[in-house]
């Protein structure tokens, strides 16, 4: 395994004690997140809060700041928490979180590699942080007398009698029945003082911003994953067994399970030459077909719906890359890679795995002329970000029979790209661009305004340029809340609902894209207020 990081013992420590650390910096997080996410939406808040966080991360754990890994998460962290301010939409905030995630489990167990364990090992340390405030909550004083709950449980009957006795003396006595009411109706006018700015959903949120706090802050997971995802090397090694010699007398007596694994290898090389040879050919006659109609003509077969030539087509066409991705892998397992006379076996896995290529761009042809036809949506985009994560995945394909790597390298690898590609995804805001491309596109077919209305307010000063397109005599078919309404109805209320719903926050949950859509509603005078 690669150095990734430094020993702790290598790494000066801070001259105070990482208690008193921990203390700062979970008191000043728990300040700054009550005034900068109570009653708020995520914003300049979030950008805020998680620099906070990864100041505090890299300066009580001085020895992250030397793993590669760590800075990747913390590169895609911080450009995330960016986007967040810049554009607010909901993949951005998703990357926001998953890269805290995969920061915080590489501060706890910074010798991982791979993101699935890294974040496996953040949520472990969240759960075991638990245990941290079980044994912290019960260590409290009344004086100098220390208090637990098996203390407290002591003091219940001495409490119930004391109350009894207290009715009691209220009864007989109209002076002390009298003091107390007074005494109580102090105490209760000043509790409700500080009961009015506190309530159940309040408390609820502070324990939340607690559990984040000490989840990020306390390490209290072990070196167990750390310890599993060691036993999965990158590199296969090759498994030797012990050849059995037998005479032609003594293999009556040997079991027939035994006597097939000594030819194991050498049926498998011929039974996997055979299938991808058959497999290579059928293929072949796919992709021609698919280079005639989809590369080359862009014209759907006569009798054929485009709905079926895409939808369906598709759909079967990403399962059968799949499943070729499993059949490589399970023809270059273990000792499979070593086998001296394997060379025509890589040669067609090589052009398998080149003509799933292929048939991979066909796949995303297909889906590029379904948007020329119908527009964009949220599922053909993510059957083109689908199909370059699987571009990518045969990339690694072809490397991991090359140099005889192990599926863990295709796991690794292929997490970290996706994570990558959803950090790249940050930089659009989807929901305006849909909106703009299927406004401005020409399509063989009408502009779907019902689809266009159910899109983020992000998308309002979009429709409001192009309010032309939602008639006052065409209902709206998709959300329940509107029913019966017109689509103009529906846009004009959107806008005010946002507009009001603006005014409730405060600047810690300023963004970009929201200024921006305020400014144009300000700056518009041309806004539709009919009811």
């Amino acid at each position: 395994m690669l150095d990734q990081t430094l020993s702790m013992a290598s790494v000066k420590e801070h001259p105070f004690p990482r208690q008193n650390i921990f203390n700062y910096c979970f008191s000043l997080g728990l300040i700054l997140y009550h005034f900068l996410f109570w009653r708020e939406k995520m914003g300049i808040n979030l950008l805020l809060f998680s620099t906070f966080l990864l100041m505090c991360q890299y300066y009580m754990y001085p020895a992250i700041r030397y793993n590669k890994y760590a800075w990747q998460a913390a590169i895609g962290f911080l450009v995330s928490g960016v986007m967040v301010v810049v554009s607010n939409t909901g993949i951005s905030k998703f990357a926001h979180i998953t890269s805290f995630l995969i920061l915080t489990g590489f501060i706890h167990q910074p010798e991982l590699r791979s993101s699935f364990y890294v974040i496996t090992a953040a949520l472990t340390n969240y759960v075991m942080g638990l245990k941290f405030w079980k044994k912290k909550t019960p260590a409290f004083k009344i004086g100098k007398f220390p208090v637990s709950f098996h203390k407290l449980r002591l003091a219940l009957l001495p409490i119930v009698v004391a109350l009894v006795f207290y009715q009691v003396y209220k009864w007989a006595n109209p002076v002390f029945d009298n003091l107390t009411i007074r005494f109580w109706k102090e105490i209760w006018q000043k509790l409700s003082l500080f009961l009015d700015n506190i309530s159940f959903g309040w408390l609820l949120f502070m324990v939340s911003g607690a559990l984040i706090l000490s989840g990020a802050l306390i390490r209290k997971i072990g070196n167990y994953l750390t310890e599993r995802e060691n036993k999965h090397p990158e590199f296969l090694l090759r498994t030797r067994r012990k050849r059995i010699t037998l005479s032609s007398g003594d293999q009556k007596n040997v079991p027939p399970f035994t006597r097939f694994k000594m030819l194991a290898l050498k049926n498998e090389y011929i039974s996997g030459l055979l299938l991808l040879g058959l497999l290579n050919m059928l293929l072949l006659i796919v992709n021609i077909i698919d280079f005639n109609w989809v590369w080359l003509g862009n014209n759907i077969p006569t009798g054929i719906e485009l709905s079926q030539f895409v939808h369906a087509g598709t759909y079967w066409l990403i399962f059968s890359i799949l499943m070729s991705m499993a059949l490589i892998l399970y023809f270059f397992r273990r000792n499979q890679n070593f086998y001296r006379n394997n060379k025509w076996l890589k040669i067609l896995a090589y052009s398998w795995i080149v003509q799933n290529m292929i048939l991979a761009v066909s796949v995303g042809l297909r889906n590029y002329h379904y948007i020329s036809y119908y527009g964009l949506a949220y599922k053909r985009i993510e059957v083109m970000i689908f199909l370059g994560l699987t571009l990518i995945g045969l990339l690694t394909l072809i490397v991991k029979i090359k140099e005889v790597r192990s599926v863990f390298y295709l796991i690794r690898s292929n997490t970290w790209a996706a994570y990558y590609m959803m950090i790249a995804l940050c930089f659009v805001n989807w929901d305006v661009f849909i909106a703009g491309y299927n406004i401005n596109q020409t399509y063989a077919s009408a502009v779907d305004t019902n689809y266009l209305l159910n899109l983020s307010d992000k998308t309002l000063p979009t429709l409001h340029r192009h309010k032309y397109l939602f008639s006052d005599h065409t209902s709206y078919k998709r959300n329940r809340r509107y029913t019966g309404k017109s689509q103009a109805q529906v846009l004009r209320e959107r806008i005010a609902g946002y507009l009001a719903k603006q005014e409730s926050y405060s600047l810690a949950s300023w963004n970009l894209a929201d200024h921006g859509i305020r400014n144009y509603f300000q700056n518009n005078t041309g806004i539709d207020e009919e009811k």
